[in-house]
């Protein structure tokens, strides 16, 4: 699923940290770091910007972006990449966004 970001405004991600359990339950973890990019992707992903990415909760981070008119094309396929490291593991999840002009 893309999730559309208007053109001038700011999009709040929440990225959720969970691990499975041998029982394949899942529980929340506290990564030892966690980081935000936006990114684009063709045949490797290139990092666009640092996005802004803050605690809220164990295991749940939200990530803001802000769709800059000056900076971000619309109608450009984008995505929002929160990486985090669990024990020694590096963990990436994407969510794709489009940008859009105003209605």
């Amino acid at each position: 699923m893309v999730r559309i970001v208007i053109w001038g405004s700011t999009h709040y991600e929440i990225c959720l940290c969970k691990k499975t359990n041998k029982d394949g339950s899942e529980s929340m973890i506290n990564p030892s770091s966690a980081q935000a990019f936006l990114e684009t992707y063709s045949e490797t992903p290139v990092q666009v910007a640092s996005l802004s990415c803050s605690k809220i909760a164990t295991g749940e981070y939200v990530v803001r972006f802000f769709a800059d008119k000056t900076i971000y094309k619309t109608k450009t396929m984008y995505y929002i990449a929160f990486y985090y490291v669990y024990e020694g593991d590096t963990i990436c999840k994407r969510e794709a966004i489009t940008i859009e002009p105003a209605r």
